[in-house]
Formats: C-alpha cells, sequence, structure tokens
C-alpha cells in the first residue's frame, strides 16, 4: 500500500522532457520566486492519497501512461503528430487528463462545492427552513477523498467535445524555452477576451484553445477552427521565433 500512497498527477515521464532527467528536475516557487535545483520528480507534482487509498486510479493512469509515454517520445522526436486514430485519440485523452487529474482542478472542485453549498444554505435561511448564524454558514466547508472523480467521469464526453477541435503542434525556435507546471495545461480563449467576455469558458465554448507544452522546444495547441486561422504552418507545424510569443 505504500507504493500507491504518493499518486503523482504531473507524470515522471512527462517532467523528464523539461529536465533531461527522469530523477531530478529544477523547480520555480512562484509565490517566493525562488528557484530550487535539483529537485526528485518521485516527490514533485503529486499528492498523497489524490486518487484514493485503494491504488485503483493510480494504477489505471501508471497503464495508460505508458501509452502516452510512447506518444510524447515519438512526437519529441519526429517533431510531427501521430496520423492513426488510435494515438490521436490517446493523444486527446492525455491532453485532458493533464487537466482533470491536477491538485489544481481538485482545489477548484471543492471550492465550487463550497460556494454552492453555502448559498443553498443562505437560500434555505432566507426561506425559513434553517436556523443557523451567518458566520456559521461562512464556516461551511466541502470535502472528498478523491475530488477528481467526477471530472473523470466526463472525460470521455470532454474528448468527444475535442473531436471538433483542431490540434496542432508549436516549434520554438527562439532563446526563451518552453516551461511547464504542475497545472500543465493552458487554457485560454482569446475570442472571449477580445470580445470582453469576462465569464468562465470550457471545452465546449467557441473560441476554445488549450495549450500544452511537451518539451522545452514543442508545445501541443488544441483550438477551435471556427474561430482562429493559423497563416504560419510549416511542415504541419507552427513555427514561432519571437520571444514575445513565447512568453
Amino acid at each position: 500500500m505504500a507504493k500507491k500512497k504518493y499518486n503523482h498527477y504531473v507524470p515522471k515521464f512527462y517532467m523528464a522532457n523539461f529536465s533531461g532527467s527522469s530523477n531530478y528536475i529544477d523547480k520555480c516557487i512562484l509565490s517566493s520566486g525562488k528557484i530550487v535545483r535539483g529537485v526528485p520528480t518521485k516527490s514533485t507534482g503529486g499528492k498523497d492519497y489524490l486518487y484514493g487509498k485503494d491504488g485503483v486510479i493510480e494504477d489505471a493512469f501508471s497503464k495508460m501512461e505508458s501509452i502516452w509515454a510512447s506518444i510524447v517520445r515519438s512526437i519529441i522526436r519526429t517533431e510531427q503528430l501521430p496520423r492513426d486514430r488510435n494515438s490521436i485519440e490517446e493523444l486527446l485523452f492525455f491532453i485532458v487528463f493533464s487537466d482533470f487529474r491536477t491538485w489544481s482542478h481538485a482545489q477548484e472542485t471543492l471550492e465550487l462545492w463550497k460556494t454552492l453549498y453555502q448559498t443553498m444554505a443562505r437560500m434555505y435561511k432566507a426561506h425559513g427552513r434553517l436556523d443557523i448564524p451567518d458566520e456559521m454558514i461562512e464556516c461551511i466547508t466541502a470535502e472528498d477523498p478523491i475530488p477528481n472523480r467526477y471530472a473523470f467521469k466526463h472525460a470521455s464526453h470532454v474528448v468527444d467535445c475535442c473531436r471538433d477541435l483542431r490540434i496542432a503542434l508549436i516549434k520554438n525556435i527562439s532563446d526563451m524555452p518552453f516551461v511547464t507546471s504542475d497545472n500543465p495545461a493552458a487554457k485560454y480563449n482569446q475570442l472571449f477576451m477580445e470580445r470582453g467576455y469576462f465569464r468562465p469558458y470550457g471545452y465546449g465554448h467557441r473560441g476554445f484553445q488549450l495549450f500544452l507544452p511537451l518539451s522545452l522546444k514543442l508545445c501541443l495547441v488544441l483550438y477551435d477552427p471556427c474561430a482562429y486561422r493559423v497563416h504560419h504552418m510549416h511542415n504541419g507545424k507552427i513555427i514561432l521565433k519571437d520571444p514575445k510569443a513565447i512568453r
């Protein structure tokens, strides 16, 4: 059971693409700006029992990661996306789970539930169905031993949405390398930002974008082809040489 305790939500094979080692990686702590060199990957990008204590979900991820690692290594080696349907399907699941399996996603889920529970309590109190002081309502929180499980249940439906998006590879030829984080799938919606739609957005919204760096020089991008046109493709890749664009 001890070997199941620390659940990686950022796979070790993935971190190795940014450090050149499967055992160590350099880390920047954003809260302090401190750079820590040579941090062991076995204790990085994970949390104790994030996927439960029975090890079932962790074992499932281990099997999937062996497939994903092979696909990602091939992309980095050839600088080309896979062409066969099964590999593309696995790549989409890798992208979605890179978003859904993180501790950040777990925290967002628990924060959403907490907000819903507090809102419900205030509504019940306003209608005379709950008699507690306001300060007690503010103390209502949410807990779950596996908060990501609900996202996992819907992963296949999200992958269905991804089939309407286009996947491409960005090659970085600037002097500034790509970096990654403990929340590696960066979601954005340029269309919403430009139109002033300051509201949440997801995989099914028009204008959706997701960026997932694979290495210091390569990055996957998933985007809505109805909202954006790519004019600078070279051999199936988007070439970027401006450090500002990388930043």
